[in-house]
């Protein structure tokens, strides 16, 4: 059925000119009229917006709970840069040295001899070129220590794994556990109310006394 607003009637308006209400239409006109509608729009959205969230509401089985974690943990997220990193060492281990190239300059005169100056006159330039020979294997044995420290720190990151997901599956345990010992204490304390209410007829029969009732009670 579709509400729709009244704010006012042809029998209000007629009456209301003469600053009279109609008798008939009085009540439509005050619950669908311009107060008290929205409020009733309002409060009935929001049971369909409760309702429909409460239906979209799923329960957590133990792969949602890993999935999620493994893809919002701070820890496993920084922990695997240390993987990334050890990566990127791998490939500057295994670089060759740059060449150097150096240029030296001697005999320039720095000050006035018998008032004669010429300080580029006796200047002479020696340039030189060195580059670093690695020998022994130097760069292949780097590279190799490099892949271990790798190897290394993802046998960490594997272990860090572990540990947090073993933490994560304890305490998910512990929460279903916490769960049906809830549940349990529920049922329990059904089954002693329809224990109660079974002595109270058995009292009113005349079966039970009055010390065997409060007994049970307290």
């Amino acid at each position: 059925m579709l509400l729709r607003p009244i704010t006012s009637c042809m029998s209000c308006t007629r009456h209301n000119s003469k600053r009279k209400l109609c008798s008939c239409r009085i009540a439509s006109c005050r619950i669908f009229g311009t107060t008290v509608f929205p409020r009733f729009a309002i409060v009935f959205l929001s049971f369909i917006v409760c309702c429909v969230n409460a239906r979209g509401q799923e329960p957590w089985t133990w792969e949602k709970v890993r999935a999620q974690f493994e893809q919002s943990n701070p820890t496993l997220q920084a922990d695997k840069l240390n993987i990334y990193e050890s990566k990127a060492q791998e490939i500057t281990a295994f670089l060759r040295p740059n060449p150097n190239l150096t240029l030296a300059a001697d005999g320039t005169q720095l000050a006035p001899d018998r008032g004669v100056w010429r300080p580029v006159a006796g200047t002479f330039e020696s340039p030189s070129i060195s580059y670093l020979h690695e020998r022994q294997s130097k760069r292949e044995l780097r590279l190799e220590s490099a892949k271990k420290g790798t190897l290394i720190a993802e046998l960490s990151h594997a272990d860090l794994d572990r540990t947090l997901l073993f933490n994560l599956r304890r305490a998910f345990v512990s929460a279903l556990q916490s769960k049906a010992v809830l549940q349990l204490a529920k049922d329990n304390l059904a089954y002693y109310d329809h224990v109660l209410d079974i002595s109270r007829t058995r009292f009113n029969a005349g079966d039970i006394a009055q010390i065997d009732l409060d007994r049970l009670e307290l």
